[in-house]
Protein backbone atom coordinates (compact mmCIF):
# COMPACT_ATOMS: atom_id res chain seq x y z
CA UNK A 1 0.00 0.00 0.00
CA UNK A 2 1.38 3.42 -0.98
CA UNK A 3 2.04 6.30 1.42
CA UNK A 4 -0.74 8.29 -0.29
CA UNK A 5 -3.36 5.60 0.34
CA UNK A 6 -2.09 4.94 3.86
CA UNK A 7 -2.41 8.62 4.82
CA UNK A 8 -6.04 8.85 3.69
CA UNK A 9 -6.95 5.54 5.34
CA UNK A 10 -5.34 6.53 8.66
CA UNK A 11 -7.10 9.92 8.71
CA UNK A 12 -10.41 8.31 7.77
CA UNK A 13 -10.05 5.65 10.47
CA UNK A 14 -9.16 8.17 13.18
CA UNK A 15 -12.12 10.39 12.25
CA UNK A 16 -14.47 7.40 12.19
CA UNK A 17 -13.38 6.35 15.69
CA UNK A 18 -13.83 9.89 17.03
CA UNK A 19 -17.21 10.22 15.39
CA UNK A 20 -18.39 6.92 16.87
CA UNK A 21 -17.22 7.90 20.37
CA UNK A 22 -18.99 11.28 20.31
CA UNK A 23 -22.12 9.67 18.87
CA UNK A 24 -22.19 7.29 21.86
CA UNK A 25 -21.76 10.28 24.18
CA UNK A 26 -24.79 11.95 22.59
CA UNK A 27 -26.86 8.78 22.87
CA UNK A 28 -26.14 8.70 26.61
CA UNK A 29 -26.52 12.48 27.02
CA UNK A 30 -29.09 13.83 24.57
CA UNK A 31 -28.52 17.40 25.77
CA UNK A 32 -24.95 17.40 24.33
CA UNK A 33 -25.92 18.45 20.81
CA UNK A 34 -22.42 19.76 20.07
CA UNK A 35 -21.13 16.19 20.41
CA UNK A 36 -23.82 14.95 18.03
CA UNK A 37 -22.89 17.40 15.29
CA UNK A 38 -19.18 16.81 15.90
CA UNK A 39 -19.86 13.10 15.40
CA UNK A 40 -21.55 13.93 12.08
CA UNK A 41 -18.52 16.05 11.18
CA UNK A 42 -16.04 13.32 12.00
CA UNK A 43 -18.03 10.59 10.25
CA UNK A 44 -18.44 12.81 7.17
CA UNK A 45 -14.69 13.50 7.13
CA UNK A 46 -14.06 9.75 7.36
CA UNK A 47 -16.43 9.05 4.45
CA UNK A 48 -14.95 11.92 2.41
CA UNK A 49 -11.42 10.58 2.97
CA UNK A 50 -12.30 7.17 1.53
CA UNK A 51 -14.34 8.63 -1.35
CA UNK A 52 -11.52 11.04 -2.24
CA UNK A 53 -9.05 8.17 -2.27
CA UNK A 54 -11.28 6.14 -4.62
CA UNK A 55 -11.92 9.20 -6.80
CA UNK A 56 -8.22 9.93 -7.22
CA UNK A 57 -7.70 6.28 -8.21
CA UNK A 58 -10.45 6.28 -10.85
CA UNK A 59 -8.87 6.72 -14.29
CA UNK A 60 -12.06 6.67 -16.40
CA UNK A 61 -14.83 9.27 -16.62
CA UNK A 62 -17.56 6.65 -16.17
CA UNK A 63 -16.08 5.72 -12.78
CA UNK A 64 -14.67 9.07 -11.73
CA UNK A 65 -17.79 11.25 -12.10
CA UNK A 66 -20.11 9.17 -9.82
CA UNK A 67 -17.38 9.01 -7.17
CA UNK A 68 -16.86 12.78 -7.46
CA UNK A 69 -20.58 13.38 -6.96
CA UNK A 70 -20.66 11.09 -3.93
CA UNK A 71 -17.67 12.91 -2.44
CA UNK A 72 -19.35 16.29 -2.90
CA UNK A 73 -22.59 14.88 -1.46
CA UNK A 74 -20.69 14.03 1.73
CA UNK A 75 -19.04 17.48 1.71
CA UNK A 76 -22.44 19.23 1.66
CA UNK A 77 -23.46 17.25 4.75
CA UNK A 78 -20.08 18.01 6.30
CA UNK A 79 -20.28 21.79 5.97
CA UNK A 80 -23.92 21.93 7.07
CA UNK A 81 -22.99 19.93 10.19
CA UNK A 82 -20.06 22.31 10.73
CA UNK A 83 -22.46 25.26 11.00
CA UNK A 84 -24.61 23.53 13.64
CA UNK A 85 -21.54 22.28 15.53
CA UNK A 86 -20.27 25.86 15.81
CA UNK A 87 -23.73 26.97 16.92
CA UNK A 88 -24.02 24.47 19.77
CA UNK A 89 -20.36 24.42 20.82
CA UNK A 90 -20.16 28.21 21.19
CA UNK A 91 -23.72 28.34 22.61
CA UNK A 92 -24.67 30.96 20.04
CA UNK A 93 -28.11 32.51 20.41
CA UNK A 94 -28.62 33.04 16.67
CA UNK A 95 -30.10 30.08 14.82
CA UNK A 96 -30.72 31.75 11.46
CA UNK A 97 -27.07 31.67 10.22
CA UNK A 98 -26.71 27.85 10.43
CA UNK A 99 -30.24 27.50 9.06
CA UNK A 100 -29.44 29.61 5.98
CA UNK A 101 -26.12 27.79 5.50
CA UNK A 102 -27.92 24.44 5.67
CA UNK A 103 -30.49 25.58 3.08
CA UNK A 104 -27.74 26.75 0.71
CA UNK A 105 -25.75 23.53 1.01
CA UNK A 106 -28.92 21.45 0.63
CA UNK A 107 -29.63 23.32 -2.61
CA UNK A 108 -26.06 22.68 -3.77
CA UNK A 109 -26.49 19.01 -2.87
CA UNK A 110 -29.57 18.66 -5.09
CA UNK A 111 -27.89 20.50 -7.97
CA UNK A 112 -24.84 18.26 -7.55
CA UNK A 113 -27.00 15.18 -8.08
CA UNK A 114 -28.82 16.67 -11.09
CA UNK A 115 -25.83 18.17 -12.89
CA UNK A 116 -24.03 15.90 -15.38
CA UNK A 117 -20.63 17.05 -14.11
CA UNK A 118 -21.43 17.72 -10.41
CA UNK A 119 -21.90 21.09 -8.71
CA UNK A 120 -18.28 21.96 -9.56
CA UNK A 121 -18.35 21.35 -13.31
CA UNK A 122 -21.12 21.79 -15.84
CA UNK A 123 -19.37 18.95 -17.69
CA UNK A 124 -16.27 16.90 -16.97
CA UNK A 125 -14.38 16.80 -20.24
CA UNK A 126 -11.16 15.10 -19.14
CA UNK A 127 -9.20 13.56 -16.31
CA UNK A 128 -5.83 15.13 -15.65
CA UNK A 129 -3.12 12.76 -14.37
CA UNK A 130 -0.87 14.08 -11.63
CA UNK A 131 2.33 12.45 -10.42
CA UNK A 132 2.97 12.58 -6.68
CA UNK A 133 6.38 12.75 -5.07
CA UNK A 134 6.19 8.99 -4.56
CA UNK A 135 5.84 8.54 -8.38
CA UNK A 136 2.23 7.48 -7.89
CA UNK A 137 -0.31 8.71 -10.48
CA UNK A 138 -3.65 10.15 -9.36
CA UNK A 139 -6.43 11.69 -11.46
CA UNK A 140 -8.61 14.74 -10.99
CA UNK A 141 -11.45 16.13 -13.08
CA UNK A 142 -11.32 19.14 -15.37
CA UNK A 143 -14.01 20.97 -17.30
CA UNK A 144 -16.00 24.20 -17.54
CA UNK A 145 -17.03 25.53 -14.15
CA UNK A 146 -20.65 25.06 -13.11
CA UNK A 147 -22.23 28.52 -12.62
CA UNK A 148 -24.31 27.13 -9.74
CA UNK A 149 -21.20 26.44 -7.69
CA UNK A 150 -21.53 30.04 -6.50
CA UNK A 151 -24.23 28.73 -4.12
CA UNK A 152 -21.69 26.60 -2.28
CA UNK A 153 -19.14 29.43 -2.30
CA UNK A 154 -21.67 31.86 -0.78
CA UNK A 155 -22.51 29.28 1.89
CA UNK A 156 -18.79 28.91 2.64
CA UNK A 157 -18.31 32.69 3.06
CA UNK A 158 -21.33 32.83 5.38
CA UNK A 159 -19.97 29.87 7.33
CA UNK A 160 -16.59 31.60 7.78
CA UNK A 161 -18.25 34.83 8.90
CA UNK A 162 -20.51 32.95 11.31
CA UNK A 163 -17.55 30.99 12.74
CA UNK A 164 -15.70 34.26 13.38
CA UNK A 165 -18.72 35.95 14.98
CA UNK A 166 -19.58 32.92 17.14
CA UNK A 167 -15.95 32.52 18.26
CA UNK A 168 -15.82 36.17 19.38
CA UNK A 169 -19.06 35.78 21.34
CA UNK A 170 -17.73 32.54 22.81
CA UNK A 171 -14.54 34.30 23.86
CA UNK A 172 -16.47 36.96 25.76
CA UNK A 173 -18.21 34.28 27.79
CA UNK A 174 -15.52 31.61 28.24
CA UNK A 175 -12.24 33.45 27.79
CA UNK A 176 -10.45 34.54 24.65
CA UNK A 177 -7.64 32.01 25.02
CA UNK A 178 -10.01 29.08 24.68
CA UNK A 179 -11.95 30.84 21.92
CA UNK A 180 -8.74 31.59 20.01
CA UNK A 181 -7.73 27.92 20.12
CA UNK A 182 -11.18 26.86 18.92
CA UNK A 183 -11.29 29.55 16.20
CA UNK A 184 -7.79 28.71 15.02
CA UNK A 185 -8.56 25.04 14.48
CA UNK A 186 -11.85 25.98 12.78
CA UNK A 187 -9.94 28.28 10.41
CA UNK A 188 -7.48 25.51 9.50
CA UNK A 189 -10.21 23.08 8.46
CA UNK A 190 -12.92 25.44 7.29
CA UNK A 191 -10.72 28.18 5.84
CA UNK A 192 -7.52 26.66 4.46
CA UNK A 193 -9.00 23.22 3.78
CA UNK A 194 -11.99 24.51 1.80
CA UNK A 195 -9.92 27.16 0.01
CA UNK A 196 -7.27 24.65 -1.04
CA UNK A 197 -9.93 22.34 -2.46
CA UNK A 198 -11.45 25.22 -4.43
CA UNK A 199 -8.04 26.17 -5.85
CA UNK A 200 -7.51 22.56 -6.97
CA UNK A 201 -10.91 22.58 -8.71
CA UNK A 202 -9.95 25.81 -10.49
CA UNK A 203 -6.59 24.37 -11.57
CA UNK A 204 -4.56 26.81 -9.48
CA UNK A 205 -3.22 24.38 -6.84
CA UNK A 206 -2.04 20.80 -7.09
CA UNK A 207 -3.88 17.83 -5.51
CA UNK A 208 -4.48 16.03 -3.20
CA UNK A 209 -7.04 17.76 -1.00
CA UNK A 210 -5.87 18.70 2.49
CA UNK A 211 -9.26 19.23 4.15
CA UNK A 212 -9.35 15.83 5.84
CA UNK A 213 -5.85 16.29 7.29
CA UNK A 214 -6.59 19.83 8.50
CA UNK A 215 -9.52 18.45 10.48
CA UNK A 216 -7.12 16.69 12.87
CA UNK A 217 -6.26 19.81 14.95
CA UNK A 218 -9.97 20.30 15.70
CA UNK A 219 -10.13 16.62 16.65
CA UNK A 220 -7.31 17.17 19.14
CA UNK A 221 -9.14 20.14 20.68
CA UNK A 222 -12.35 18.11 21.06
CA UNK A 223 -10.41 15.15 22.49
CA UNK A 224 -8.72 17.45 25.00
CA UNK A 225 -12.10 18.95 25.92
CA UNK A 226 -13.55 15.46 26.40
CA UNK A 227 -10.58 14.38 28.55
CA UNK A 228 -10.90 17.53 30.68
CA UNK A 229 -14.59 16.82 31.27
CA UNK A 230 -13.81 13.24 32.29
CA UNK A 231 -11.15 14.44 34.75
CA UNK A 232 -13.50 17.09 36.16
CA UNK A 233 -16.32 14.57 36.56
CA UNK A 234 -13.96 12.15 38.31
CA UNK A 235 -12.76 14.86 40.71
CA UNK A 236 -16.31 15.98 41.51
CA UNK A 237 -17.36 12.39 42.09
CA UNK A 238 -14.48 11.93 44.52
CA UNK A 239 -15.39 15.14 46.38
CA UNK A 240 -19.02 14.02 46.64
CA UNK A 241 -17.99 10.65 48.09
CA UNK A 242 -15.77 12.39 50.69
CA UNK A 243 -18.62 14.75 51.64
CA UNK A 244 -21.06 11.83 51.95
CA UNK A 245 -18.58 9.99 54.17
CA UNK A 246 -18.26 13.02 56.45
CA UNK A 247 -22.02 13.46 56.76
CA UNK A 248 -22.51 9.73 57.44
CA UNK A 249 -19.83 9.85 60.12
CA UNK A 250 -21.46 12.92 61.70
CA UNK A 251 -24.96 11.39 61.70
CA UNK A 252 -23.72 8.12 63.19
CA UNK A 253 -22.15 9.97 66.12
CA UNK A 254 -25.17 12.23 66.63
Amino acid sequence: MSLFSTAFIVVGSVCFALGFIHLLIFILRRDLKADFFFSLLALAIAAASFFELWTFRADSLSTHIPLLKETLFVHCILWSSFAWFIHYYTKSTKRWPPLIITILYSTALVLNLLSPGSILFSEVVELIPFQLGSDEIIYYANGPSNPYRIIGDIAWVLLLAYALFASIQYGRRSGFGRAALFGGTIFLCLGLGYLHGTLIDLGVADPPYLGSFLFLPLSLVMSYSLAAEVVTASRLSKEIKIAESRWRHLLEHV
